[in-house]
């Protein structure tokens, strides 16, 4: 798992600051914040992940780690909010969806407590999103 963006700080360089950047003699702190979320996977989509083949569980995993770490609730080509979707498993709504090749991942997000629930992963094929859950 990566680990969080450390805090960076910038000094105005002696007194004035920079040439023409309009710093006065403070320095100027930055914080660079990266929210991370924890990700932690049901039994479910753990058993999911076990019946397939190494590589496709390896690149699965390796997409879980890159899109859902920071911000899993933010919609992208290969990340969308499911409204209409009452999966048969336990989850906290709205269900995401993040497509990884021919396999979705399904999961949740408790923004409060900052975890990612990975509920499911199936294989898409040419079934509807409805008939792989």
């Amino acid at each position: 798992m990566r680990e969080p963006r450390a805090e960076v700080e910038r000094h105005a360089g002696g007194a004035g600051g920079g040439v023409g950047d309009g710093l006065d003699e403070k320095a100027v702190r930055v914080y660079i914040c990266r929210h991370v979320f924890e990700i932690r996977l049901a039994r479910g989509a753990l058993e999911d992940l076990r019946r397939l083949r190494a590589h496709d569980r390896t690149r699965i995993l390796d997409e879980i780690e890159h899109c859902l770490l920071e911000q899993p609730q933010e919609p992208s080509r290969n990340r969308e909010e499911l409204m209409a979707l009452v999966p048969p498993w336990e989850h906290v709504p709205p269900v995401w969806e993040l497509r990884v090749g021919e396999y979705r991942v399904f999961y949740d997000v408790d923004p409060r407590a900052r975890v990612v629930f990975v509920r499911a992963v199936r294989r898409k094929g040419r079934s509807t999103t409805k008939e792989i859950v």
